[in-house]
C-alpha cells in the first residue's frame, strides 16, 4: 500500500494564505538569525527562493509543468542548498560542533528529498514526506543558528 503525502505547495486556498505567512516569518526570522554573523549572500539567495516558493504555484503533476512550477522548483532548489551552505558557514566561523551536526542533518535531509524527485528512485512513494522533514531540518537549523554564541566571533 503506498501513502504519499500531497507537497506543502498544494494546499487549499486558506491554508495557502497561511502557507505565505509562515514564509514570510521565515525571512523574517533568518534575517534576524543571521544578524552579524557569515553567510549573507547564501542567507540571500535562501531568502530568494522562499519568495519564489510563495510567488509562483507547483506544478499539480509532474507531467503537466509550467512555467510557474519550474520556476517554484527552482526556489525550493534554493532553499534546500542555501541554507545549509550558511549553516556550514556559520559553524566554521564558530567552531560549533552542534551547528555542524544540524547543518549535515539538513543536507542529508535536502539530499533525500532532491533524489525523491527522480522517478528512478524508490524514495518517489515518500516524497510528501521527504520535503517534510527536510523543512523541519532546515527550520531546526534556523533555529540553532540563532542561538548561536555571537560572542566567539569577536
Amino acid at each position: 500500500m503506498k501513502v504519499a503525502l500531497l507537497p506543502s505547495a498544494a494546499l487549499a486556498a486558506p491554508t495557502a494564505a497561511f502557507y505565505a505567512l509562515s514564509i514570510v516569518l521565515l525571512v523574517l526570522g533568518g534575517t534576524t538569525a543571521f544578524a552579524g554573523l557569515p553567510g549573507g549572500a547564501a542567507l540571500r539567495l535562501w531568502q530568494t527562493g522562499l519568495a519564489m516558493c510563495v510567488i509562483f504555484p507547483t506544478n499539480r503533476t509532474s507531467t503537466d509543468t509550467t512555467f510557474a512550477g519550474e520556476l517554484h522548483r527552482i526556489g525550493g532548489g534554493l532553499v534546500l542548498v542555501c541554507l545549509p551552505l550558511a549553516g556550514w558557514q556559520v559553524a566554521r566561523a564558530l567552531d560549533a560542533a552542534q551547528l555542524g551536526t544540524w547543518t549535515a542533518t539538513a543536507v542529508a535531509a535536502s539530499v533525500l528529498f532532491g533524489l525523491a524527485q527522480f522517478s528512478w528512485t524508490p524514495l518517489t512513494d515518500v516524497r510528501g514526506l521527504l520535503e517534510r522533514v527536510a523543512l523541519a531540518a532546515q527550520i531546526g537549523l534556523l533555529l540553532v543558528i540563532a542561538h548561536a554564541p555571537r560572542r566567539r566571533l569577536a
